[in-house]
């Protein structure tokens, strides 16, 4: 059996340097496998912490300008901006990288963690936590677009996606 090859790219928005795109991808695959398919900005910054670490040029390590927080942020940046080309048997295919799945933890508190895409689109949980977080992301641009009468097609197209999807009658939201 031939295996997958991947081939990474930068989305337009990149605020890194694309020409390295597939030495940073490479290495959150890499990352991402060491733990289990997951990555979190906190294990990415640890890891680019080192100076040998292909990732390290990608954060402010200057203390004076920039914070913990900050670092986090950047590695959120950097997971959600690569993209992944998997050819298998000569069809390419571009995806995400990682998709970000909220978990729920203890005390009602909740973590965002970035799992290699293909991991979630092979896991029935996975990808039921992503299908659900999908459906939240698009409430939150109903509700960030609900004045724009010209997306109403979209926001009604979409509930009838969440009715057939969980058999629930859905709150219509569209505007005139």
């Amino acid at each position: 059996m031939k295996k997958a090859r991947k081939v990474y790219h930068a989305k337009p928005t990149a605020q890194f340097n694309q020409k390295k795109v597939h030495v940073y991808g490479a290495e959150l695959d890499k990352i991402a496998r060491e733990y289990d398919g997951e990555l979190s900005p906190k294990i990415v910054v640890e890891e680019a912490r080192q100076k040998n670490s292909p990732l390290h040029e990608c954060f402010e390590w200057n203390d004076a300008k920039a914070s913990e927080s900050w670092r986090r942020q950047q590695a959120r940046c950097l997971i959600n901006h690569i993209e992944v080309e998997i050819i298998y048997k000569d069809e390419p295919k571009r995806m995400r990288a990682f998709t970000s799945i909220v978990f729920d933890l203890e005390n009602d508190e909740k973590e965002r963690r970035y799992i290699d895409t293909e991991v979630v689109m092979q896991s029935k949980s996975l990808r039921e936590k992503a299908v659900n977080q999908a459906f939240k992301d698009f409430m939150i641009l109903r509700t960030k677009h609900k004045e724009l009468s010209e997306l109403v097609q979209i926001f009604n197209a979409i509930d009838n996606a969440q009715k057939e999807l969980f058999h629930e009658d859905v709150p219509v939201h569209a505007s005139a």
